[in-house]
């Protein structure tokens, strides 16, 4: 273990490798003293004695500890305290979603599982009134038992808008509800509601099923792709039916026209029951 990282994890967990990073922290794979694997992340080193995102960091362990569902990996052990705040889950061998559909799209029975999995972290998810906020593939984990969805960072709740500075962008461009898109020449940070979910659920699914988001646009600026969201109506011919009709209808401009996840879950159910496959594990 580096000397950057928090002594409170010395001889309890080894670091393995490193798995990524994000806007509030470094991910890596560790071990057990049992040789379990496991995932450990910290708060970036140059925000630990920031209080804002000390806060931040302790709400995501909270409410990722909230949450019990077959779709969200498991809040092992944690110190919000710690003089580098870590917080450790399940390990999963798994590729994230981005990989694989940027290598083959997803089609079929492998499809639906993904729909449906993602749909069924949701309903978790918001069961226990939090919102994620930043679906999107690299959120997505596949393993050989159904999808995880991973990721706190950025999650939402009533109590914690005290937390979400109005300078701060939230959720990746691409993957945004219309309603999420501050106002032009404004920084205000819109509340989250279930519904924006709802909608990234839908463009993770086309990408599953194409390799790209349905306002995906490469190259182009940021303010370009907020735009297109906003006004332009995604193409979605790429999209098998009967999932193109449900994402569809997530894709909608008014947030109280979309589906609630409960709906997702029943229709994709559904689906999954006419193609005469099992779903997630």
């Amino acid at each position: 273990m580096s000397s950057r990282d928090d002594s409170s994890l010395m001889g309890k967990y080894f670091l393995v490798r490193e798995l990524g990073r994000g806007g509030m922290g470094v991910v890596h794979e560790a071990r057990t003293l049992a040789g379990v694997s496991v995932v450990i992340k910290f708060l970036h080193a140059d925000r630990a004695h920031e209080p804002h995102y000390r806060r931040r960091f302790a709400r995501e362990i909270e409410l990722t500890r909230r949450i019990n569902s077959p779709f969200i990996p498991r809040v092992l052990d944690a110190d919000a305290e710690a003089e580098r705040p870590w917080m450790v889950t399940e390990y999963f061998s798994a590729s994230s979603l981005t990989e694989v559909a940027r290598r083959k799209p997803l089609t079929g029975e492998s499809l639906l599982k993904v729909a449906l999995g993602t749909a069924g972290a949701l309903q978790d998810i918001h069961q226990v009134g939090l919102v994620h906020r930043d679906l999107k593939p690299e959120n997505v984990l596949l393993t050989d038992n159904g999808p995880r969805v991973i990721d706190f960072g950025i999650s939402w709740t009533p109590e914690l808008s005290r937390l979400t500075r109005t300078e701060d962008f939230i959720g990746t461009p691409a993957y945004l509800a219309p309603e999420q898109i501050p106002p032009r020449g404004t920084t205000r940070v819109p509340e989250a509601t279930f519904a924006v979910d709802i909608f990234a659920w839908a463009s993770i699914v086309v990408f599953a099923a194409t390799g790209r988001a349905p306002f995906e646009m490469t190259g182009a600026h940021i303010s370009v792709v907020l735009m297109t969201i906003q006004e332009c109506a995604p193409d979605l011919s790429e999209v098998p039916e009967p999932l193109r009709n449900i994402v569809a209808q997530c894709l909608v401009a008014d947030p109280a026209a979309r589906p609630t996840a409960d709906s997702l879950v029943a229709q994709l159910s559904e689906l999954v029951d006419l193609a005469g496959s099992a779903p997630p594990a």
